[in-house]
Parts: structure tokens; sequence; C-alpha cells
């Protein structure tokens, strides 16, 4: 991932000098470094292009920010007219460098990846010249939504849709959504190239009262029945058409005919065990059952309860099984508690949601070496998609501790963030098991405690040169090793690193351990990395393993790719 930009402290000096082709912001922290000897600064210097037609872009922001030390604030320029740049008087060392403008991908995007080398090594007294950055425009579609008489449909929320590789499984995701203005019409616009379904999904929470009657304000949903419905006019995925957009593209006339189906209500009562006050607001979800092979972040509809009573009302439900999930925050925690629900021919009652406190874990984290003491963050994250918690956050207390209640039942894998780039979690047991490899059960809003979770500070270091078939050094390839064995619900279980524009790539932090190392040229954020593909013939890994402290150095060929959903 590419270090975030650093805030700027009360004694940072900000210095701008203004250039014939350009306008340079250098950032620079005062009193955190010494000076270095001026012969030993670098420079780095090229143009902005867009990648179809190769004209300039000016205004284009190229920022360059230091890969060992995120707290280093980052070397700023902008383009002039002619897309050009300069960066000047920078420190010697290996930077993430990403060129971005309104209306274009930026250069660290994997469709633009042809472009200039993303991680740039500079060595002292180095003058980088004549980088190329190619930024790809972003996309967009346009059209109309209408409903089943063919009038216009306002105030209708149109998603497109596109899969990706979540975990080990193939999910869809919004990827960018407009509303319809009032005459139907809608514009979906930074749209990244790939294959888009479009869904259009009415509207139905607005409401007026009239004495002791609540109408809806919507057109739609005063009649009713309106229900989610995929391009041309379906409420099937299956029979829906997918777009091939490519970069630049501007297509219109994906017209939206909505269905209107027979639907139900569903209502019910919640009851919060988990506060004093047993029947404060909470928002009531309606989750398809498939939703998790389909749809992750599908539009559902929802409601608040009522303060007093607790109950709900989910109108315009079609038929078909879901989980009626309650949601409710109190002052530290997000409090969940689910039913299921069976839609056929009729409305459903009396459905009764128990929102509980969840379940209480605490614990500590053992440090081994130089680890630190401040910023550490132990994050639950659950294996389960369905499960709408998909991620818990601990603070962890300078001394190591950490508690944390409302914890749902499921799996959850453990991830340790903190500023050692170098660290990773050795151990994790709790009750006599390994959570590390079982991941932590909570049953029956039970978990085992306490965790104890050794996180250490002497993970090994891998490095090496890749090269294309015919021995040149491939910059800007992507580098992933992979654990040996290898789960793919474990997402931050893998690394992945960029090379330079030597073909030299560097991966810290690497815990003990065997691996399998591959390097693919072309490359995108959406890993593809399920066990079919990998066992292809031609994705020959280098095998390996690394100790503590160890330094291991690899030469990989780039292999065929790239590794894409479909």
């Amino acid at each position: 991932m590419a270090p975030k930009l650093a805030t700027i402290g009360f004694a940072a000096l900000l210095t701008l000098s203004v250039r014939p082709h350009s306008i340079l912001i250098t950032l620079q922290s005062s009193g955190s470094q010494s000076s270095p000897d001026e012969n030993n600064l670098c420079a780095v210097a090229g143009q902005v292009v867009r990648d179809d037609t190769n004209e300039p872009l000016r205004k284009a922001r190229v920022v360059l920010s230091n890969e060992d030390d995120n707290a280093l604030n980052p070397y700023v320029a902008f383009t002039d007219g002619a897309g050009k740049f300069s960066l000047v008087s920078i420190r010697p060392g290996r930077y993430r460098v990403v060129a971005a403008r309104d209306g274009y991908l930026p250069s660290s995007s994997g469709e633009n990846a042809s472009s200039a080398p993303s991680i740039l090594a500079l060595n002292a007294g180095q003058q980088v010249t004549g980088l190329v950055f190619r930024l790809q425009r972003y996309a967009a579609i346009a059209g109309r939504v209408a409903d089943a008489d063919g009038d216009i449909a306002e105030g209708v929320t149109v998603e497109a849709v596109a899969s990706h590789n979540f975990r080990g499984r193939q999910i869809t995701v919004a990827e960018g959504a407009a509303q319809t203005d009032d005459r139907g019409e809608y514009r979906i616009f930074h749209l990244a190239p790939g294959r888009y379904y479009l869904r259009a999904t009415p509207q139905n929470r607005s409401f007026r009262t009239f004495g002791s009657v609540e109408l809806p304000t919507s057109t739609l949903a005063s009649f009713g029945g309106y229900v989610p419905t995929f391009y041309p006019n379906g409420t099937d995925v299956a029979r829906a058409s997918q777009l091939e957009v490519k970069a630049g593209d501007d297509i219109e006339g994906m017209d939206i005919e909505l269905e209107r189906l027979r639907t139900y209500t569903v209502r019910g009562r919640v009851l919060n065990t988990a506060d004093e006050v047993p029947t404060r607001l909470a928002i009531v979800d309606l989750v398809p059952e498939d939703s998790g092979a389909e749809f992750y972040d599908a539009m559902r509809p929802f409601v608040v309860t009522n303060e007093s009573t607790g109950a709900f009302e989910v109108h315009d439900v079609p038929p078909g099984s879901y989980s009626a999930v309650a949601n409710y925050n109190d002052s530290e925690n997000q409090l969940m508690g689910s039913a299921p629900v069976q839609v056929v021919d009729a409305d459903v009652d009396s459905i009764r949601i128990v929102i509980a406190r969840g379940a209480e874990l605490h614990g500590r984290i053992i440090r081994e070496g130089a680890v630190p003491t401040k910023d550490v963050v132990l994050l639950l994250e659950s294996v389960e998609l369905r499960n709408l918690t998909t991620s818990k956050r601990i603070d962890v207390k300078t001394d190591g501790a950490f508690s944390t209640t409302g914890l749902q039942d499921g799996t959850y894998d453990l991830v340790v963030r903190s500023r050692c780039d170098a660290c990773f979690i050795k151990s994790a047991t709790a009750g006599g098991q390994d959570v590390l490899k079982q991941g932590l059960r909570v049953t029956s809003w039970t978990a085992p405690s306490p965790l104890e979770v050794v996180y250490s500070a002497n993970s090994g270091t891998v490095d090496g040169v890749v090269s294309t078939d015919n021995g040149r050094s491939a910059s800007n390839a992507t580098v992933v090793l992979l654990p040996d064995p290898y789960r793919p619900t474990a997402w931050h279980d893998y690394l992945e690193e960029s090379t330079d524009q030597f073909g030299h790539f560097i991966c810290k932090g690497v815990a003990p351990g065997k691996y399998r190392a591959y390097a693919w040229q072309k490359f995108d954020d959406d890993l593809n990395l399920d066990a079919e593909f990998l066992k292809q013939p031609e994705q020959k890994p280098t095998d390996f393993s690394v100790a503590e402290n160890e330094k291991k150095s690899l030469q990989l060929t780039v292999l065929p790719g790239p590794p894409r959903n479909p």
C-alpha cells in the first residue's frame, strides 16, 4: 500500500518557488532531519500526458513520498502548460511516486501500469529525467430510468457494479452511482475501465405525515412494488446485460425500465438487551441470503425503529429469503442482532430481533524486539462476508493490554497495525487454541479469553531483481509473496511490492516461514489469486523460506498474465 501523506506539523517549513515550467511545492521538516550535503541531493523531472492522445496534461499533481518513512513530508509538484514537472533538492532514498489529475485514473492504477515506474530509487546526487506518466481518462455511463408505464422515474439511484475477488470469493460491489434528476436521467462518472452491470434502485425512504398517516413523497413508492432492476429491465443478474467500458468512454442511452412486482411488508420489533433503555433507536436492514455471493454492498431497504416501542416496518419486499439485521451504536461499539425472514406470498408479522451486548474479549500484546508502544491497533477481520460487522478495531494500551465488547458470533482473523513496517504477528493463542491458524471463533456471544498475541519486530526482508524473458530489468512489475500454504480468505497474509526503474524490489516485514514468489508485469489491485489460476503450468513461482532477521535475495522472471477477473 502506498504510504499516507504526512500531516504538516507546526514546525514544518513550506517553500514555494515559481519556475518557468512548473510550480514546485516542497515540504520539509525543519527540526527532525539534519541538512544533507547539497551535492547528495537528487532531482526528478518529466511529463504527464493523456495516454491515448499523448496530449500534455497541465495542473496534474506529482507526489514523491518516502517508502521507508511515512512520517517524512512528501515532495509535490504540479505540471505546467506543456505537462512538464520538476522536483529538486530530494534526499536520496526509495520513493513512491503518483501522478494524478481530475478526470483521470492516477498513475498508480493497474490500468496505467505502462507509464513511468511507481517506485523510484534515488542514489546520492542522482538526476532522473524523461519520466513520462500516461494517464487514462475515467469513463462515464448515462441514461434514463422509467417506470413500468414509461413515465420518468425521479430520485432513483443507479449503480455501476463490477465483479471482484474478495478473500477468495467473487463478489459484486458498486464502483460508482448517480441519482436520476427531474427528467429521469442519470450520469455515472469516474469509472475505471472494466465490465459493469447497471442496477437501478428506487429510494422509498422519505415520508410526509398527514394527521396520523405517513405517506411516501416518492411517486414510485406511492404506487409500490418497484424493486431493484438491472439494465435493461430485469431483477435477475444472470439475465442482465454487462457493459464493456474502456478508458475515456462516454456511453449514453443506457435506459432502464423498472420492474414492478407483487411485494410485501415485513413487520417486527427490536428488543435491545444491551442497553438500559431497551427501545432505543436501531436501524433494521433486510439482507438477502445470497447477498454475499452477488452483491456485498448492494443497496438494501432499511428503516429506523420506533423509539418508544422498537417496532419497525419494511415495505416493498419481494419474495425471498432474508436476514433482518438490527444495528445499534452505543458510545463505544456497534451492536447487532438478527432473525431469519421468509417472504413467500403474504406479509410477514411478529419478527423479533434481540440486540445483545455480544462477546467480551480481553488480552495482551507481548512485544518482541523494537516494537512501538504507541499507536498500536488490533483489528479483528470477519472471514464471513455476510457478517455485517466485518472489522472490529481495538486500541492497544502502552502496556500491551486491550479489551473490547460487542463481538458478534463468527470467525475472525487477527491483524495488528502500527508504525512498525517490519513487525508481524508471531503467535496468537487463546484458551489453548492456535488463533493464528484457526481464527478467533466467537460462539453464543462468547469469545476465548485472554488472547495473547506475540508481536515481533524480528521479521525477515526479501529483496531481489525482476527480469523479462530477454533478460532486461522489469520496471514497474509487481512482486507478490504468498505464504505456503496460502489461504485466499486471509487477504492480509500476502505481501505485494512494485519494482523500481532498475527492476529492484524490497519486501519488509516478512514473517518467518515458507513462501512462493510471483512477478507480473501487468497488475491491478483486484487480485485474482484463486487456486485454479495459480495451478496453471505457466505460473511457475519461486519457492523459498525466510527466518527471523534474515535477508533473502531472489532473482525472478516476469510470468505471463495478468491475473485479472473476467
